[in-house]
Formats: structure tokens, C-alpha cells, sequence
């Protein structure tokens, strides 16, 4: 089955960096751990019908950094995403009580190690023949939303970038995905009743191509740069983002 959400989809977000001096294989063993308990609870098991973890690697770094991007953080970075039919599906899942006792005692989940949890809906702007599968590269970018303009503002422009960019030649030519994660406060009294805090607003990019090769194509694209080097004006790509190839974990499929 495809790794990637389906479109129409309702999404739950946590973005979840590893403490200084952890490695990537520690932090990502305690990564799966928490997940395996949490898609064994019933609620879970009942409303979700996929549950990811996206781990970040550092071997297009080079290429993000080409298109003055910056790429990989210095720590760690994993996602994890659930996804449901419906909102209020996860709605249910974020007021079951065995969730929150396991949210509560997970020292992941503690503000100081910088968990940011939101929910999200799944735009498609690309979906070519190929897309979907297990083995191709995929490029994930987290775009904070600049204080400057309101989410309303933000989505529009955004959105509007971003389809500038898959309309370019080389674009369709090589990538095989586009797809937006577009913030939303259908979740957020929930997430706060965890005692988790408020999550800066985030935009979520997915970018799929069949292999390295494609994406380096894309890289070196001098046009495909400009109009990217458009987001570093408008939206404070280079002090509120950060982007890196990645590496796509299947906990839960129930497609």
C-alpha cells in the first residue's frame, strides 16, 4: 500500500526532535516503542486506518542546501502521523482516556524535548503514475507559518507558490508526488487537554520522485530555484523551515 496519506484524508500530527546526545538508533527505538502502544489501544485501533513514522536521513542534504534551503536539523527528526476517514474519528481517539494516560507518562511527549502535536488536512497537487510507491525518494519540508500573516493569508499564498512550482516543466517531467499538509484547529482543545502546548502553525510538504536521479534533475534546475527562492522572501523559508529527505515506517495499515 502507498505510503503516503490519501487524499481527503484527516491527519494527526507530532513533530518530535531527539534530546542532545542521543542517537539516531536510540531515539528512533524509542520513537517505534511509544507508537506500538499507542496503536495497540482499542480507540486507536477502532478510528485509524494508517500510523507512520517519518525519520528523517541527511542524504539529499546537499541538493536542499543547492536550492539555499536549509536541510537536516541538527537534531534528529521524526513524525508521527496518524491518519483517519474522518475528524471525528481522531477526535475520539484524543479524548479516550487510556491515550491520554499514555500522552501524560511518555517523556517524549514532555514540552522540554520540543513535542509539537496538530492536526492537518491532505491537499494533493500531484499524483502521477508511480506515486506511492515503497522504494521512491521522498523530500519532506516543515514550513512554519511567519507571524506576519494569518493562517488564512498564509494558505493562500502557500498554496499559490506551491502551484507555481509543480506547474513547472521540470516538476512534471521528474516528480512523481506534490502534496500538502495543511494546519487546522479542528484538534487543538484537545491537544491541549494533554497538557501539551500549543503548536507553532505548520505547513508540511511531501515531494515524491521514482529515484535519486529524478530528484537531482529537479535539484539543478536554475528556474525551479528562483521561483523557491520567491518562498525565501515571502515566507522566511531560511529561518522557518527545515527540509530533508526521509525515510517513510508503516506501524498501522488497515487499507
Amino acid at each position: 500500500m502507498s505510503p503516503s496519506p490519501t487524499k481527503g484524508r484527516f491527519l494527526a500530527i507530532g513533530i518530535h526532535r531527539a534530546p542532545p546526545g542521543m542517537s539516531k538508533e536510540e531515539f528512533l527505538g524509542k520513537m517505534k516503542a511509544l507508537v506500538a502502544a499507542v496503536v495497540a489501544l482499542p480507540a486507536v485501533q477502532k478510528n485509524v486506518v494508517k500510523y507512520q513514522i517519518i525519520s528523517a536521513n541527511s542524504s539529499f542534504d546537499e541538493h536542499i542546501r543547492a536550492f539555499g534551503m536549509p536541510a537536516s536539523a541538527p537534531q534528529h527528526i521524526a513524525l508521527l502521523v496518524a491518519e483517519s476517514e474522518t475528524p471525528e474519528q481522531m477526535l475520539e481517539i484524543s479524548r479516550d482516556r487510556e491515550l491520554q494516560s499514555l500522552v501524560a507518562a511518555a517523556e517524549e511527549m514532555n514540552p522540554e524535548r520540543g513535542a509539537s502535536i496538530f492536526s492537518a488536512h491532505v491537499v494533493e497537487k500531484l499524483n502521477k503514475p508511480g506515486h506511492g510507491r515503497k522504494d521512491n525518494l521522498r523530500v519532506v519540508g516543515l514550513f512554519k507559518v511567519p507571524q506576519h500573516l494569518t493562517p488564512a493569508q498564509h494558505a493562500e499564498k502557500f498554496e499559490a507558490l506551491v502551484d507555481s512550482i509543480v506547474a513547472h516543466p521540470t516538476i512534471q517531467k521528474h516528480m512523481l508526488g506534490y502534496t500538502m499538509w495543511m494546519p487546522n484547529d479542528t484538534m487543538n482543545p484537545s491537544i491541549q487537554t494533554m497538557r501539551i502546548p500549543a503548536s507553532e502553525r505548520t505547513c508540511v510538504l511531501i515531494l515524491e520522485a521514482e529515484n535519486w536521479e529524478r530528484a537531482v534533475e529537479i535539484a539543478k534546475d536554475a528556474d525551479v530555484a528562483k521561483l523557491i527562492a520567491g518562498g525565501h522572501r515571502d515566507f522566511g523559508f531560511l529561518a522557518e523551515s527545515t527540509s530533508f529527505s526521509a525515510d517513510f515506517m508503516t506501524m498501522l495499515d488497515k487499507e
